[in-house]
Order: structure tokens, then sequence, then C-alpha cells
């Protein structure tokens, strides 16, 4: 586990400004010509725009969406929304296919009533073998923790969508599987609602589908709340890699987001 990565992480431990009161102030005065004399006028400004200062590790502005992203480095992507939504705030932790559609799925979440949001996606990231640059599983929970108030306590929702590459730590070991599991789900803790959790697969040939239902086993007997990739993929919905989406595949994986 990359620990020095949560450390650095600390800076960014702020809260998020989910509303701000309307600010009375002074506009131009207006003559009153019957009077011949200035009277001070009032006027409400708008509220100003929530904005996140946890998940991110640094502030940024909104896209046209109003979803706050940054890349920290060449294989992280992080993308937040920062209103409140009626089922409560939902964290999202997963690897290059979670990297490549982050945007998308802070938006489907937005929309499907969760918030606040924060998506964090890492190319070649896996439950516990980080690195500085490539944080793991562990690392990014204890991060995005560790950013604000939101994020701590049984509150917020947790989702993980790691295991395309634990599968290739685990091999065909159940065993090792579940101790990746185990490890990802003591690291998040207590929460209200159970830990959702994505499972694997990919278009790669032997002697990787073995080992992505091995992963698949173990996340399922975990007891976390399952969320059915591998069940309904489609061959048609990876790119020529064999692992990652296509249009039609990133659509897909951001619909079963749409069903929390």
């Amino acid at each position: 586990m990359a620990a020095a990565l949560t450390a650095a992480s600390s800076s960014s431990a702020a809260s998020w400004s989910t509303s701000v009161e309307p600010s009375v102030v002074p506009a131009v005065a207006a003559f009153d010509v019957a009077a011949d004399a200035y009277e001070p006028a009032v006027r409400l400004m708008p509220p100003s725009p929530p904005t996140p200062r946890g998940c991110l590790q640094y502030p940024t502005s909104p896209d046209v969406n109003g979803v706050f992203v940054i890349n920290p480095n060449q294989y992280q992507r992080v993308a937040a929304t920062p209103e409140n939504g009626a089922k409560g705030p939902i964290i999202v932790i997963g690897d290059s296919l979670t990297w490549q559609t982050a945007v998308e799925t802070a938006a489907q979440l937005r929309a499907s009533g969760w918030g606040p949001v924060c998506v964090s996606g890492t190319i070649s990231a896996s439950v516990q073998f980080g690195t500085v640059e490539i944080p793991d599983g562990l690392d990014s929970i204890a991060r995005i923790r560790s950013s604000a108030d939101v994020w701590q306590g049984p509150n917020p929702k947790v989702v993980v969508a790691l295991g395309t590459n634990d599968s290739g730590f685990s091999s065909n070991s159940l065993a090792s599987a579940k101790s990746y599991v185990a490890n990802m789900l003591a690291a998040i803790g207590t929460t209200d609602d159970a830990v959702s959790w994505m499972t694997v697969r990919t278009k790669r040939a032997a002697p990787w589908p073995a080992r992505e239902s091995t992963f698949n086993q173990a996340i399922i007997e975990s007891g976390v709340s399952v969320m059915p990739w591998s069940t309904e993929f489609v061959n048609a919905w990876v790119s020529a890699d064999k692992v990652h989406c296509t249009p039609t595949g990133k659509a897909a994986r951001v619909a079963l987001y749409g069903r929390l």
C-alpha cells in the first residue's frame, strides 16, 4: 500500500460547502424625483454554487455539467459533484474502467439522487498493490475519508470497482482473492448501507476467464451487494485491447450505477 500518498493528501482535508446564504448588498442608489433625494436600494444576490473541497486533491472549476474533475497525474482521475442528494453521499473507487467513465458516473449518480458524489478511478489500480502515483484501493479510501467530514463514518455509500488487475495477482487462488476483498472491506469499515462491488469480466483469453471467475466468487461470498458486470457483459462492449470499454460499453457500465 502506498502510504505516502495518503499522508501527502491530508492537505485536502477541508469541508464541503453545500449552501451559501444570499448576500444582501447595496445597489446603486435610486433617485426619487418627487422627493428630490436619493434613496438606498437593496438587491438580493443569487447564492454561489456549492464548491467541493473534499474528495478532490486540489481545487478546480466544474465542467459544463457541473462536475468537478481533476487528473492529479496521468494515472488518476477524480470526479465529484457537491450537491446534497436524497440518498446521501457516495464514494466510488475503481481502476482504469472507472477512470474511463468517472465524469459520466458522477453525473449519473447525482441524477439518481446521490450526493455529494466522489468517483476515483486509477489506471492499473488494485486493492493493495499500489504506488505513490498509482494509489490502490486501500490508499484511495483512506484519502477520501480523511478529506472531509462528509466522507467519514458509516453514512457514505461505498462502491468498489476493482478486480480487473487483482485477478492477475490472485490467479486461481480463491483464498488470495478473498483476502484482497476482505482487506478492502476492512479499510472501508462499517457502513449503514452494504458496500457494493462491481464484478469483473473482460474479453481476455485463457487463463483470464478462470481468474476473473475466481475473483468474482470472492466478491459474491464476501456478502457485499453485487453489481453484475460479469453476468451482463457483452463482448462487443470492449475495445481491441479486450479490457477497456467502447462507447456502448461505457454507457452500459454507467447505467449499472443508475440502479444503486
